[in-house]
């Protein structure tokens, strides 16, 4: 797949933000070649790209001039592991609750869209894309292969022999331990391995109780109105042992799997699609993510020059 795509048609998903609980509508629109991947919200436009990518509240913010999205992560892993290169995002929250209503007449409400999370979290929007389908676009592909490793503490890159992209990701935690998933970057792999998976909350101990750190979280973040979408069926809450774990788990290695979707979501920001590269991460969060990652793009710039160490595919 050396050419762009994009959808065959649009399509829709709707699902909670998680700050706020607001319902939420993402609509997804078929876009020109060298597009990119577009958030359209009320107060502008955002590319998704590094540049305007910062780390806030444990997800991703994409803010373009008066416009601002967060939690952008999942969405674009799943746009990039369907081979979706250019594409428009519409988000738009409908029938807001009452809190947020209010908030909003009085000018405190948030000014930040937010993306859908729906119930079984990015299963749904694999669904909706398989529908519609993808459709190949006239022009080639900007593609980043490695010649040499680039290795970081936190989010590793290596090259290989094999065209696609594999990333393997080790975490350690308590109850459950270490525990390592690699898996290579396809639609189906995407989705029947680790669309599901969900978030950690590791700021909800084991022993605290849900129904108590679920009040709580209905005013963690009170511009976004009074609610939240942290619900089981969304995020992962810590067991108090091993076998309540297991039995809670989507799927084997469910952490590990979820924080492979977290650094593919930040990949997909890069802009040029990576071919024939290992990634490996253990314990990189969002902010390490976008760390490495221009200081990947500053070592590219620099081997651009020299002429070593990497090679950059354009059209």
């Amino acid at each position: 797949m050396n050419f762009q795509q994009t959808l065959r048609s649009e399509t829709y998903y709707e699902g909670l933000e998680s700050f706020g609980g607001q319902k939420v509508k993402a609509t997804i629109y078929p876009a020109p070649t060298d597009t990119g991947i577009i958030f359209e919200t009320k107060r502008g436009e955002v590319k998704a790209n590094l540049q305007n990518a910062s780390h806030f509240q444990s997800a991703i913010f994409l803010k373009q001039e008066q416009a601002g999205v967060i939690q952008v992560e999942h969405i674009l892993a799943t746009l990039w592991a369907y081979g979706i290169d250019n594409a428009r995002i519409q988000l738009e929250r409908t029938n807001p609750t009452l809190s947020f209503k209010a908030l909003s007449s009085l000018g405190f409400a948030t000014t930040i869209d937010s993306v859908p999370l729906p119930e079984d979290r990015e299963y749904t929007l694999c669904k909706k894309i398989e529908e519609v389908g993808t459709i190949e676009q006239e022009r080639k592909r900007k593609l980043l292969t490695l010649d040499e490793k680039f290795e970081t503490e936190k989010l590793s890159f290596f090259p290989t022999n094999k065209s696609g992209l594999v990333i393997k990701a080790k975490i350690n935690y308590p109850v459950i331990g270490e525990e390592i998933v690699e898996i290579g970057i396809t639609p189906e792999s995407y989705k029947n391995e680790l669309s599901m998976s969900r978030s950690y909350v590791k700021h909800v101990p084991s022993w605290f109780p849900m129904k108590l750190a679920s009040a709580i979280a209905m005013f963690a973040y009170p511009s976004y109105g009074i609610g939240h979408g942290f619900t089981e069926s969304r995020f992962f809450t810590p067991p108090k042992n091993l076998e309540e774990w297991r039995r809670k788990e989507i799927y084997l290695g469910e952490i590990a799997r979820h924080a492979i979707v977290d650094r593919l979501g930040a990949i997909s920001l890069l802009d040029r699609r990576l071919d024939g590269i290992k990634v490996e991460t253990y314990r990189s969060g969002h902010a390490n993510d976008l760390a490495v990652l221009r200081e990947l793009n500053s070592h590219l710039r620099q081997s651009k020059d020299l002429n070593t160490n990497y090679k950059v595919v354009t059209p």
